[in-house]
């Protein structure tokens, strides 16, 4: 039950090369704001930029490949392929879900982080 790329709707397709490129600016600008010793702090802005677009770019795939995978569980006859789509469908939601985990525990590790610099003294 794979779907391609080529499988995508056109103006869908159009959207995700439009974020990869924006991706691919933010990371070429990186690079050479690393390259120039430019600024750290404008070197985490394209960074975070270009973390963005692919997130844009995982959520609008997820989103194509879900409504493939939810046709098919809906409209097939073959029970098999129903199947399939549904534990399809699980796995995607648990590649969601475990991303979501990930995200929050390094949200909770940073302001830990924060918080025990905050608390220790400083030395003299």
């Amino acid at each position: 039950m794979p779907t391609s790329m080529l499988d995508v709707h056109p103006k869908a397709r159009e959207k995700i090369l439009a974020c990869l490129r924006r991706a691919e600016g933010h990371v070429r600008g990186s690079l050479h704001m690393v390259e120039r010793d430019q600024d750290c702090l404008e070197v985490i802005t394209h960074t975070r930029a270009a973390r963005r677009s692919l997130d844009r770019i995982n959520a609008l795939v997820l989103e194509r490949r879900l409504m493939h995978c939810a046709r098919v569980v809906i409209r097939s006859e073959d029970a098999r392929d129903r199947e399939q789509g549904i534990i399809e469908l699980l796995d995607i939601f648990e590649a969601a879900r475990v991303k979501c985990a990930r995200r929050q525990d390094a949200k909770g590790a940073d302001s830990h982080d924060r918080g025990t610099r905050d608390t220790q003294p400083r030395p003299r």
